[in-house]
């Protein structure tokens, strides 16, 4: 028993779903690594938790400073409650990876927080690049097919159609109140409604760039911490400050790194976002093409039955209309 042409189109279409699930797993994935990296970046540095602590003026709130007087205390509660203050800052200046039970401080994300983003852009590149593929081959296939395989086409293009979310084929946003509304973007799926049909697929791509944001994020901390940030661990209002920094091997190599890793996931990132995009213009061209199919297809038609299948009855339906007829 052989495998026929249309049970190789159903597997290879099984391929394109789960290369497409993996895709946007993975995005996620990154999404959350990123989105991480950047808040626990924002609390260290420039949230309103710090700078609520930064009450003393040499330093953050100790024992020491409580004991001589050098901050006003009017009650015991208001001492807890700013020692509170002090130690749900402290926390937040460590991420745990859930499974693991590690804790890594975020002073040190340039080289844990950098290299997790790097893996993670590596593994995006890679699935939007088997999705493109994937999806290339098999349309291109079918398209070859189509006089052999009558409706392997349709099929193969309505599959890998509903497999996508970013890459739906249409470039407009109109939601469907009626049937007219569905043949209005039928007929003229590429033409937005305004400027603003571009906004989410802008941000969509922009969003394939998030490890060399979080990467850049790290690596500009770093350096307000060192020329800028009041080093509060330190029990002062200045910062790091150059002295201290420029003769350290650690620094540089941590700076190093980071810099190698932004500009690896940087060009990861440009390159995912051309597969994203690569893949929404090789769905759109092959939807227009099924239409103009279509629409050849109807031009041979009896005038009566062209008309009943532009209204989008079934084909079960025109065929008794004209039994009738």
């Amino acid at each position: 028993m052989s495998v026929s042409d249309v049970q190789i189109f159903e597997a290879r279409l099984d391929g394109v779903q789960q290369a497409a699930s993996r895709a946007r797993g993975v995005f996620l994935a990154v999404t959350v690594i990123a989105s991480t990296t950047i808040a626990s970046s924002f609390s260290m540095y420039f949230s309103w938790l710090r700078n609520l602590i930064k009450v003393v003026p040499g330093g953050i709130l100790t024992k020491e400073n409580l004991a001589n007087g050098s901050l006003a205390v009017e009650s015991t509660f208001k001492r807890v409650l700013e020692e509170s203050l002090v130690r749900g800052w402290v926390d937040s200046a460590f991420v745990t990876v859930p499974g693991l039970g590690a804790k890594f401080a975020i002073v040190d994300a340039a080289v844990w927080a950098t290299g997790g983003l790097l893996i993670s852009a590596l593994w995006l590149f890679f699935c939007l690049r088997r999705e493109n593929h994937l999806i290339g081959y098999v349309l291109t296939d079918a398209y070859d097919l189509k006089d052999k395989i009558p409706g392997i086409y349709p099929l193969v293009v309505h599959s890998v159609r509903a497999s996508q979310v970013f890459a739906t084929g249409s470039a407009r946003n109109k939601s469907f109140s009626s049937m007219n509304d569905v043949k209005a973007v039928k007929e003229k799926p590429q033409q937005g409604d305004s400027v603003l049909e571009a906004i989410p697929r802008g941000v969509m791509v922009f969003l394939m760039g998030l490890p060399a944001l979080g990467c850049f994020c790290v690596l500009f901390c770093d350096f307000l911490s060192v020329f800028y940030v009041p080093a509060l661990f330190r029990g002062s209002s200045d910062p790091i400050g150059w002295e201290n920094v420029k003769g350290s091997p650690q620094f540089w190599l941590m700076i190093g790194f980071n810099v190698l890793m932004l500009l690896s996931c940087f060009l990861l990132g440009v390159l995912a976002g051309r597969y994203q995009l690569a893949t929404r213009k090789l769905v759109s061209e092959t939807v227009g093409i099924l239409r103009g199919l279509e629409s050849s297809s109807l031009a041979h038609l009896p005038l009566s039955q062209a008309e009943d299948n532009q209204q989008g009855l079934p084909s079960s339906v025109v065929g008794e209309k004209s039994a009738m007829k």
